[in-house]
């Protein structure tokens, strides 16, 4: 592991606690769409979610009818997992510690940017995966607008000292662009020997609309949460209320574009 993953590790274990109250509300929906996206049937099946930070996906291959094990590295971001009746397992998605065949599917939600070699982690990924069952994997495509409240809350930590951290600027300028257009999503795809791959589009549809939870989406990124802990509960306060006051009494409702990888093992 790089010193970069290192400190992307350590940034995601210090923003648990604030990701379960912020961002969770966000990538619950991703998670259901790109399930939307399983080639094969979740009742009954073995789901592996890499990188699963928080479990929500784990919730929603659940809810399927699936049996689902959530592995992270940040492993104090899998002590928030909603579902209490499943395994959560710290592991790096590059090399799992399961045997081969093992899961009916393996998906990451938005995982794979956040390691230096990606085409690892879908090798291994197919690799634990049984022959026929299906990897799905999502991305943010690089070429992707982001949300007026994404530009605020950056402006608001600003004012405040905070300056994006090196493992951050590393993954929107060197991790992301590896997966973040579907013709790179599919030459890595290939890569892994992932079979019959291709990529969708997806615009999900979040239904995050109020500008509170609008503001904690962005707080409770890794990438800031860190830095606002540090702070002072009144210092906290006033650039939450700074952030709201400034994203607007009606704002647009957040929707995402996500690219989703479609294979087989």
């Amino acid at each position: 592991m790089s010193d970069l993953e290192r400190d992307t590790r350590a940034a995601y274990e210090h923003a648990a606690t604030a990701w379960a109250s912020g961002p969770d509300q966000v990538y619950g929906h991703l998670a259901a769409a790109l399930l939307d996206h399983c080639p094969v049937p979740l009742d009954g099946a073995r789901v592996l979610d890499v990188g699963a930070g928080t479990g929500v996906l784990g919730d929603a291959a659940v809810a399927r009818g699936a049996r689902c094990v959530d592995a992270d590295v940040a492993v104090d971001m899998l002590e928030h997992q909603h579902g209490r009746d499943r395994r959560g397992v710290g592991a790096d998605g590059r090399s799992l510690p399961f045997r081969g065949g093992s899961f009916d599917v393996v998906a990451g939600n938005c995982s794979l940017s956040h390691v230096v070699d990606p085409q690892r982690m879908l090798a291994d990924a197919v690799r634990v995966t049984r022959a026929g069952g299906a990897i799905v994997f999502s991305t943010f495509p690089t070429t992707a607008e982001s949300h007026p409240a994404w530009a605020v809350v950056e402006a608001v930590l600003a004012e405040h000292g905070y300056a994006r951290p090196r493992w951050y600027r590393h993954l929107k300028h060197a991790s992301e662009p590896q997966v973040g257009t579907q013709d790179a999503l599919a030459h890595l795809a290939r890569s892994a020997d992932v079979e019959a791959a291709h990529v969708a589009h997806a615009r999900v549809e979040t239904g995050v609309d109020a500008p509170a939870a609008l503001a904690d989406w962005r707080l409770g990124m890794a990438q800031h949460a860190a830095f606002v802990a540090q702070l002072s509960a009144q210092r906290r306060d006033a650039i939450r209320a700074t952030a709201i006051e400034r994203i607007g009494n009606d704002p647009a409702p957040l929707d995402v574009d996500l690219l989703v990888l479609i294979g087989r093992a």
